[in-house]
């Protein structure tokens, strides 16, 4: 797809499962205001994507939603407080994290075997 730039209507609150897979050319998107759940892999081989903002509005991230993102330098999360990664779809065993940082948290969920790459993300 030629898909360059997205700005998604505020009434979208879910983007599902590969919803965005190998949108290589999308290098801006602007996420909805009221958007509660990325999907697993949502964003996956997103190549033009230099920067990405989680709205505060955001409770739960799937697996893989930012990987092979080659060209991501920041995730911005507005709400960095109450953030836990788990193995676990029923969010359990989940460990609190750090998601202040905005390149941190590129490495920790856009290369394959990092740190919160393979986890449900989700906030309380």
């Amino acid at each position: 797809t030629n898909l360059k730039t997205l700005e998604l209507p505020d009434s979208i609150t879910f983007i599902g499962e590969l919803a965005f897979y190998v949108c290589a050319s999308l290098t801006s998107i602007k996420l909805p205001s009221n958007l509660e759940t990325i999907s697993n892999r949502a964003f996956e081989v997103c190549g033009g994507l230099t920067s990405i903002e989680i709205p505060s509005s955001v409770t739960s991230i799937g697996k893989g939603a930012f990987t092979h993102c080659s060209n991501l330098e920041t995730i911005i999360f507005k709400d960095t407080s109450n953030w836990f990664a788990t193995d676990n779809a029923d969010f359990t065993n989940d460990t609190q994290i750090d998601v202040s940082n905005p390149e941190t948290n590129v490495k920790n969920l856009n290369k394959e075997n990092s740190k919160w790459n393979q986890k449900y993300l989700y906030k309380e």
